[in-house]
């Protein structure tokens, strides 16, 4: 039977650079902000229910997670010859509720809130740019709650970015397979299934160019603006994230009360927060200072 395998994290964490990578490799079947265990049709659900009708009977939300998922890699091996190791998925927008229950492997896409907060797409999801506070408490609070999943691993953008040498390790022994050998150039493999590989029943990777271009390192520089909200949100942030191990559940539960008294913070607007901000896409580039373009 195939084991779970889920990707969690917010957007703009590299989440979609992981489910590329993870599907490099011919042992693990990942689906793409698919969720099984619901009762709405996510685009890419459409997409694969379109594509092969039987596993329509697998989309509801009455059931264990690690159910439906089970089910797929029984069908993919009757149906393809194709006996995966792992079966999971990546998850939509804010991470799953209750995410510290899950089965399986559990891989957490983080990003440094300083350049997350800046990045303009984030902006424009959540519109923040008249109050960051509330998306900053909610985006820590997942990062602290990853520490109360000791089965999981967390992974940085930075370092999927950057030298990928010890995060492809990481993710070798995590897994227990050689996911080095076989996604050393993950991004052009993205996207790029043979109509016989069942990996190619949802299409996604056009609508997210990064997962299919070399990483060339952070796409987003700040300037932070010296502010009281800095001053407390990141010494929790950065104790969470900079950790190697995981913190207790005593100590998460004490430090996510100390966040959420943050929100007595008045509001604060992205200009206050931040004195100037520098980002770059695939297509362009742009520099903000406040007020002045």
């Amino acid at each position: 039977m195939s084991e779970l395998l889920c990707v969690l994290g917010y957007p703009k964490t590299a989440s979609s650079n992981l489910v590329g990578i993870l599907n490099c490799h011919p042992d693990i079947f990942m689906l793409y902000e698919t969720n099984l265990r619901s009762s709405a049709m996510s685009r890419y659900a459409g997409q694969l229910v379109d594509a092969w009708p039987e596993t329509r009977g697998l989309v509801y939300a009455e059931q264990p997670i690690a159910v439906p998922y089970a089910k797929l890699g029984d069908m993919l091996r009757e149906k393809y010859g194709r006996d995966y190791r792992y079966v999971g998925d990546k998850f939509a927008g804010e991470p799953v509720a209750n995410f510290t229950g899950l089965p399986g492997k559990v891989i957490f896409s983080l990003r440094d809130i300083r350049t997350w907060l800046a990045k303009g797409s984030v902006q424009s999801i959540y519109q923040i740019e008249s109050n960051i506070v509330p998306i900053a408490i909610d985006f820590t609070a997942f990062l602290m709650r990853t520490h109360l999943v000791p089965h999981g691993v967390r992974v940085k953008m930075e370092d999927l970015l950057g030298d990928d040498t010890a995060l492809f390790k990481q993710l070798d022994d995590y897994l227990g397979l050689d996911l080095t050998k076989h996604a050393d150039q993950w991004w052009q493999d993205v996207g790029n299934y043979k109509s016989s590989d069942p990996k190619s029943l949802q299409s996604w990777a056009k609508g997210h160019p990064s997962s299919t271009t070399k990483p060339s390192g952070e796409d987003t520089a700040a300037q932070l603006a010296d502010h009281p909200f800095w001053d407390a949100i990141l010494p929790l942030f950065d104790k969470y994230y900079q950790a190697d191990g995981c913190h207790s559940s005593a100590e998460v539960e004490a430090d996510l009360t100390a966040l959420a008294a943050i929100n007595k913070i008045p509001a604060v607007r992205l200009d206050q927060a931040f004195d100037g901000i520098e980002t770059r896409s695939i297509s362009k580039s742009k520099k903000k200072k406040f007020g002045i373009f």
